[in-house]
């Protein structure tokens, strides 16, 4: 099910970030270009992104909560929202969908 994704996913998240001690850089092979540093999270906001992973209340089925927490998270690191009426959380499936 769908929280119990998120509480897995959350969980690996903050460990990785646990592993950072300084700024966290998110380029696929990383250059010396200063000009490319907009993919390297500064270490405050690696900490302010940890806090974040690890008191959101991933399982829960409010997805005002669930939005807000993810809105920050794109912020933190620096990722575009999903655009084109793509929702940041996955639909629900009705009853209909789960017989068929």
């Amino acid at each position: 099910s769908f929280p119990t994704v998120r509480q897995a996913t959350a969980q690996a998240l903050y460990i990785r970030l646990l592993e950072e001690s300084s700024d966290f850089d998110l380029r696929s092979s990383p250059t010396h270009d200063d000009a490319d540093q907009q993919h390297v999270v500064p270490a405050e906001q690696l900490a302010e992104a940890s806090e974040l992973v690890s008191i959101t209340p991933w399982s829960t089925d409010n997805e005002e909560v669930l939005s807000a927490a993810l809105r920050k998270m794109y912020e933190a690191f620096r990722i575009d929202l999903p655009q084109g009426g793509q929702s940041m959380l996955a639909p629900r499936k009705t009853k209909e969908a789960t017989q068929q």
